[in-house]
């Protein structure tokens, strides 16, 4: 669905993107996507739960981290 929106972005720009703002102090993300557009499938929609669950992972994951280093 990327393609089709045009947004290239991949996941691991988009999961780098993530890290690079918990590092710079960022604690909260707001996620935006949409769903229903014509040629999406309920794939698509799955992989948006699943992309959501990898971005708070790596959040808590990174964060963590850093309250380890800075403690």
């Amino acid at each position: 669905m990327r393609r089709v929106v045009r947004k290239g972005f991949t996941e691991a720009e988009i999961l780098g993107a993530a890290e690079i703002l918990v590092e710079s102090g960022v604690s909260n993300l707001r996620l935006y996507f949409m769903i229903g557009l014509p040629e999406e499938r309920v794939e698509d929609v799955k992989a948006i739960v699943d992309l959501t669950k990898k971005i708070r992972h790596h959040l808590l994951k990174r964060s963590r981290g850093l309250k380890k280093r800075s403690g």
